[in-house]
């Protein structure tokens, strides 16, 4: 309990690269965007697509306007069973798509161009539909396909190979994707920069305290937090909160890198955990330890499994 309810009581100097992308943004030269698409053409790639159309019946469709009962349910079930049954019947028989979409009163859909190794694609229909036809050639039927939700058939209307778009068309992508990267990278270089004229000064003997309010950086934010947990603004990093509980009071961490961007924090004061609170806390506390140590002896266990079945992992080649 001591331990994980411990509080760092520091100061927060953070560099966001938003700060910067103005000026990388003005520096950012047509040259650079026309070398960043030589250097990377697959990259930029566009896999494989497809459009389709599917048709067919859905649980949704066919409940609706209806009571939710046992019995309208297995009613449901039923009328796609024998949906399922008559579409295989007219695939076998090979009737051509729009006829078997009339003759049964299908609901019809058009879906693409979509990615096809990607089945969550906004737009995308169920992922069992994406792959009944991603590997169809063009205007040729799938097989009936039976979900969850419902049961379709489905045509290829369309199949775009993969390919390198040219520079016009990804002009402006590469050209956002330049500014968040030179902008991170201006950021990380001012936070460096900043930390070196820190440490600078406070061998020259001056306190850090003078040094922050008179080298020109970001103003420092005052924070407060445990072991573990969020630290506002930045979030839950892990690797910040053991950083600054490593260092001794009135230091400074190295240069560290958060998503939002990079940050030096300073250990101010280290503040107890209250003993008040423990009892109120203690059947928290002894959980957490308790799935700790559990997964510990788990890890443990199967180590040592692992080592005497001398198992084979997937796509390893056997010896």
């Amino acid at each position: 309990y001591d331990t994980a309810y411990e509080q760092l009581r520091g100061s927060l100097i953070v560099f966001d690269p938003a700060s910067y992308t103005a000026q990388v943004t003005v520096a950012l030269t047509e040259e650079a965007i026309r070398a960043e698409y030589d250097a990377n053409p697959e990259a930029l790639r566009v896999p494989a697509q497809v459009t389709c159309e599917y048709a067919g019946k859905t649980r949704e469709e066919l409940g609706a306007g209806q009571s939710v009962t046992e019995e309208t349910a297995a009613t449901v079930r039923k009328t796609l069973t024998t949906l399922a049954l008559d579409l295989e019947e007219d695939v076998k028989t090979k009737r051509p798509f729009e006829e078997i979409v009339t003759a049964r009163a299908l609901t019809r859909h058009t879906a693409g161009p979509l990615a096809v190794d990607d089945p969550w694609a906004p737009g995308a229909p169920e992922p069992a539909l994406l792959e009944a036809v991603k590997t169809l050639a063009e205007g040729e039927m799938s097989g009936v396909v039976e979900t969850d939700l419902g049961v379709y058939i489905a045509r290829v209307t369309q199949k775009i190979p993969p390919r390198v778009p040219p520079l016009e068309e990804v002009r402006d992508a590469i050209r956002e994707r330049l500014i968040t990267v030179r902008s991170r990278e201006a950021a990380k270089r001012a936070a460096e920069e900043f930390l070196a004229t820190l440490k600078e000064r406070r061998a020259a003997g001056l306190r850090v305290e003078e040094i922050l309010l008179t080298a020109g950086g970001p103003v420092p934010t005052p924070v407060t937090f445990t072991r573990k947990g969020p630290i506002d603004p930045l979030g839950e990093v892990a690797a910040i909160n053991e950083a600054a509980f490593t260092i001794s009071l009135g230091e400074l961490t190295n240069v560290l890198e958060a998503p939002t961007g990079f940050v030096i924090l300073r250990a101010e004061e280290r503040l107890p955990a209250d003993p008040a609170k423990f009892a109120a806390l203690n059947a928290t506390v002894r959980e957490e330890m308790l799935t700790q140590k559990q997964n510990e002896r788990f890890q443990e266990w199967f180590k040592a499994l692992e080592a005497r079945a001398k198992v084979q992992k997937v796509n390893e080649p056997a010896a």
